[in-house]
This record gives C-alpha cells, structure tokens and sequence, in this order.
C-alpha cells in the first residue's frame, strides 16, 4: 500500500541519518495528516464515506455558529481568517475520519484544559459527532473531539470579532453638511459601513444617548463629554486618517480587483503580476466580483447538465434523470447510476440536505470518467424514505485529482442560499437558473 510504504520510507531514513527510532505507525499518522484526510491508497478510497462525512462537519459548524454567534455559515463574509480558520478544522477533520477508520489515535495533550475552558462547546461537539460515528460505525476519541472543539472556537471568535466591527457611523461637520458630504463619498468607496446620517456640530447633542451609533467620524474637534466614540479626520481623509478609522474598527470594502489592477497599470510597470494580486487579495481582503462565489462549482456544471421544472413519479426516477445528465454527457457509466440508487436503499436518505436538496452520488469504481455535476429542479417535490420532500437533485461525481471537494462546499453553501432557493422554484430555463448562480457575489 502506497501510504504504509511512504511511512516505512519516513520510518528509516529518520532512524539512519537523524538517529531517531519510532514506530512506523507514528509516521504513517504524520502521512495520513500531511495528506489533509484524504486516503492515498488508491484501492482503499471511499469516496461515499468521505463526501458523507463532510456532509456531516458542515452541518456541526453551522449549527454551532447558530448556536454562540446567532449567525449562519452562510451568510458570514469572505473575510480570509475566517477562511482559514475553516480550512483547518476541515484539513483536521479529513485526517481524522481516515484514522478513525483505520483505528489510529492521537493523544491530546492539552484535552483537559480544553475541556475546563470550553465545557459546553465540547459537550455540543460530542452530542453532534453521534450521528456522524453511528454513520461510520467508529467512534472519536476524546482527544480527538477536543482538537474539534478547539478549532471551531477559533472559528467562533474570528465571527465574534466580524459581529463586533463598526458598521453604523455619523459624519460631523463644522457648521453646514459640505466637509462632511466630501467625506461621506471617500468613506463609501473606501469602507464597508452604513452611513446613518450626516449632521453639523451643533446637531451632535442630538446622538448623545443613542446606543445604536458605532462611531462618530468629524471634520471638526468634539468637545461633548458623552460622546467619546469619536474619530477626527481631514476632510481630504488621507491615509493617515483611513489608518485611525481601521483601528477604530471600520473595515475595508472589498473592491473590484480588476478595476484597481488597471489603475495600477495605468501608473506603473507591474514585473509580478500573480504577485501584485495576491498581496493585494491579502491586504485588504479583496476579491474578484466580475466572478461568481461559486466559480468552482460552475467550473463543473454547465448548462448541458440542468434541467428544470421536471416531473417524476418517485426519488428513483428522479435520480435516475439526474445520473442520466452525467451519462449523456460521458461523465460516468450507467453503472455508476445503478450504484446512487443502491447506496440510497443501503445506507438511507442521508443525501437529503435540507431546504428540499438532494445530493446523490457513489463510489468511484472505475465507472467515473471526469468530475462533474448535475442539477434538476421539480415541479412538485418527490419523498425519500425517510419522510424528506425534495424538490431539487444535485448528483456529481469525481476521479481522484480533481478540486472537486471545494466545488462542493461552494454547492452546501448554495444549497442554504435563502435567494438562490427562492429564485430556483420560478426558474423556467437552465440558463436563467445558471445565470443567477453567475451573479451571486
């Protein structure tokens, strides 16, 4: 097996050159890890167990976010710690499905003082994981469940610290609103706040015991003791001043990458470019809006492969059509559709999302060609076994090397898209349906 011979590799050239002896299972956790959860023994993937898993994780996190932040995985930012603080709780969480699997644990050295500072949130993670160990028929160690709990409370401060950022500001002026209206048009292209209102100094009694306003942002010196959330600028509001109203708490918009790129090189001679972008991207925490969030789902869901406002007697039909789509298009063998319907009668309706979504897929036995995905809406929604009215069917599948696994965190986060499935019940072409997934930002 590929991995175990990597691990015996590791094993003995540790033990000849840095004199360092431990058991080759150690090393094979270290590879099991450094492939981010993913099995490297070709013969041993099992694609089914994994995608089931992450199914699983995604839901944890989301409940939990609702839960301590009274916010929705969906609906948070694009802000990059948070991406990746998700990255590692995702990246830990792989490897450990793949040695629970194998019946390999790590010890946790610190699990007691995870334990004592984070009691409720690690009996919450272990309540959640029950239905992930009935469905692998393994279970966790504890030391397992406290690096989960770790990770998700890093995950939980970093949307604390977004929930806490100033959003709701008041522009002070001298005696009339034109210094202030300067700075009103610098801030909006500079910032992501809500302007509540723009008001002259002799006004500002007016807010002095309103709780709602973040922050106060002047032209002029405030000299109005119950005020004291107040920051001066210049009305030209140099970067010195943007400086001030960053560490006050007001965060940068993120702007149009491709429009700040032309400027640049308008105005110099740009040696680097993938650079440039990249610290760019870094900086400020920009993206590019000419593209789609869900770039990478669209990357392997054209049009060719929907289908909507489609009318079937049961949830076999209904998957029959969608696997159909990957047939007709030389994504995968008929077996492979054979095979949805099979897993579904041996393992249950676990595909069943939520929110009337359906994810059926199977294991890649040599029946998958390409990864690719395909989305059938209904007119009327047909029931799974286990009581589920779906009334959309995503069906994919995957051949190893591919980044199919972003994709299809991108499709869970669509599939909790309060606009997306609104808009997906009065859809009436594929291309409507596939435009609008273009637009989401």
């Amino acid at each position: 097996m590929e991995g175990r011979k990597l691990a015996e590799v590791i094993s003995s050239s540790c033990e000849k050159h840095l004199k360092i002896k431990l058991p080759c299972e150690e090393f094979f956790k270290f590879v099991i890890v450094l492939n981010k959860g993913y099995s490297i023994e070709s013969n041993e993937k099992d694609q089914y167990l994994l995608i089931g898993s992450m199914i699983w994780i995604h839901r944890l996190v989301s409940d939990l976010l609702l839960k301590y932040t009274n916010q929705s995985l969906q609906s948070l930012t694009n802000e990059y710690s948070l991406n990746e603080a998700l990255d590692m709780l995702y990246n830990h969480f792989y490897a450990a499905v793949e040695r629970v699997r194998r019946n390999i644990y790590i010890q946790n050295p610190i699990l007691q003082d995870i334990k004592e500072e984070y009691g409720e949130a690690f009996h919450d993670v272990e309540s959640s994981l029950e239905g992930l160990e009935n469905y692998l028929e393994k279970k966790f160690s504890q030391d397992d469940i406290g690096y989960f709990t770790l990770l998700i409370e890093n995950i939980i401060s970093q949307v604390r610290k977004q929930k806490k950022r100033v959003r709701r500001i008041v522009l002070i002026c001298g005696l009339g609103y034109g210094t202030a209206q300067m700075v009103k048009n610098k801030i909006m292209q500079k910032f992501d706040v809500l302007i509540e209102d723009v008001i002259p100094y002799y006004r500002l009694d007016t807010y002095a015991d309103n709780k709602n306003i973040d922050l106060f942002v002047s032209t002029v010196p405030v000299k109005i003791n119950t005020i004291s959330n107040v920051v001066e600028v210049n009305p030209l509001l140099t970067e010195q001043d943007a400086e001030a109203l960053i560490k006050a708490g007001m965060v940068r918009t993120s702007n149009d990458l491709s429009t700040l790129m032309q400027l640049i090189e308008q105005n110099a001679v740009i040696t680097n470019r993938p650079r440039l972008e990249k610290k760019l991207k870094e900086l400020h925490g920009i993206r590019d809006l000419e593209h789609s969030k869900y770039e990478i789902l669209l990357k392997y869901l054209p049009e060719c492969r929907i289908l909507v406002n489609q009318t079937y007697k049961n949830w076999q039909e209904a998957i029959c059509a969608a696997g159909g789509l990957l047939v007709e298009t030389d994504c995968v063998l008929q077996s492979y559709v054979e095979d949805m319907i099979n897993n579904i009668k041996e393992f249950g309706s676990y595909i069943t999302i939520g929110n009337g979504i359906a994810l059926p897929h199977a294991r890649n036995k040599n029946n998958v060609k390409k990864t690719a995905f395909s989305l059938i809406t209904l007119k009327e929604p047909v029931v799974f076994e286990n009581g589920k009215k779906i009334d959309t069917v995503i069906s994919f599948c995957n051949v190893a090397g591919n980044d199919y696994t972003t994709a299809l965190t991108a499709l869970m986060e669509l599939s909790e898209n309060q606009s997306f499935l609104d808009y997906k019940k009065e859809v009436e072409t594929p291309n409507q349906l596939l435009d609008y997934i273009k637009k989401i930002k």
